[in-house]
């Protein structure tokens, strides 16, 4: 996710790269299944840091030349490198795609799954990205700053993050069974640019943009905060 003009020297980040990389596979892997706590400490603990990384690295390395004349040039090579990216992932995966859903794929499934879910599970990540990179170029360019577009996008994060872990004691409520299942037929999951993406691209931005200087035990504290919830 290496953007024009990233500063040669970011070993440490691509160090991290590897290792979230490593993460994501193990993820689908599931290398250590015969150990359900090193199982549930890997797939369900430590690898969700990797995808919300990647949303904050790329927005990170990408809004760090918000201040330049040609920004908007960059979005735009940005968002078209990744959409010709997620558009040959995309084609290489159809047979597996039509496997996937038995053969049966109506246009409006494959309008859905393109632009909403993605294409196929693993290729999800894509879709959100652009989206949310666009969604938070977008607010900046409306003269929204840094820090209202991350305080924007906390309650959007909250209810994707609710439907997608909590859903079931949710529905229990009929008005909001009622309005998960309209939403869920036609968008397919909260797993997308809006509710997932949205708050680490956001965060991503606001880093870029913004020194933040934390003593170490509030570093440490917010770590052991955020693995917690996860």
């Amino acid at each position: 996710m290496k953007t024009d003009d990233q500063p040669k020297n970011c070993n440490f980040a691509d160090l991290l790269k590897f290792i979230m990389s490593i993460l994501v596979v193990a993820i689908h892997a599931h290398f250590l299944k015969e150990n359900k706590i090193a199982d549930m400490l890997i797939s369900d603990v430590f690898g969700r840091i990797a995808v919300p990384f990647f949303f904050t690295a790329a927005a990170f390395f990408l809004f760090r030349h918000i201040d330049k004349p040609d920004f908007g040039k960059r979005i735009t090579r940005y968002l078209s490198k990744m959409g010709l990216l997620y558009i040959t992932c995309t084609f290489i995966y159809v047979p597996a795609i039509i496997d996937w859903h038995k053969g049966k794929v109506s246009l409006f499934k494959w309008f859905k799954l393109i632009f909403f879910e993605g294409s196929y599970r693993q290729l999800w990540f894509l879709p959100a990205l652009i989206f949310a990179v666009a969604l938070v170029y977008a607010l900046y360019r409306m003269g929204i700053s840094a820090k209202a577009v991350f305080a924007f996008s906390v309650p959007f994060y909250i209810v994707g993050c609710a439907f997608h872990s909590f859903y079931k004691p949710l529905i229990t409520l009929e008005f909001i069974d009622e309005i998960a299942k309209g939403y869920y037929n036609l968008f397919g999951t909260t797993r997308n640019g809006i509710f997932f993406g949205f708050i680490y691209v956001a965060l991503g931005a606001l880093l870029a943009t913004h020194s933040l200087k934390l003593k170490k035990p509030v570093a440490w504290l917010g770590l052991v905060a955020s693995l917690a919830v996860m």
